[in-house]
């Protein structure tokens, strides 16, 4: 009888956990997860001011301040730092698939 529920073998947890990829995915997801954060601050508080200045203005106006390079540029740069950080948010975690195992 093993030591641990579910698992016949004397293999232990976290040589069960291993073979659900190295560290190294996890390093790289927590530094880009880390990154599109920082980016996303400064990023957003521009947006809050961009949105803010635009709030009672006519139609052509706010085309004219979003075709400005500068706006255009920051505003690229917040969307795809906001999809890169929900796509990262999103991604399955390795521990609840390693309970999974050992519950039946």
């Amino acid at each position: 009888m093993s030591a641990y529920p579910g698992q016949d073998s004397l293999r232990t947890p976290l040589k069960v956990a291993r073979r659900f990829g190295s560290s190294k995915s996890g390093v790289h997801h927590w530094w880009l997860q880390r990154l599109t954060a920082i980016a996303l601050t400064p990023l957003s508080i521009w947006l809050l001011f961009f949105l803010g200045a635009l709030m009672h203005v006519d139609y052509q106006t706010v085309l004219t301040s979003i075709a400005q390079p500068v706006h255009a540029i920051l505003h690229t740069l917040y969307t795809q730092a906001l999809r890169q950080y929900s796509k990262r948010q999103t991604t399955p975690q390795v521990w609840p698939r390693c309970h999974a195992h050992q519950v039946a």
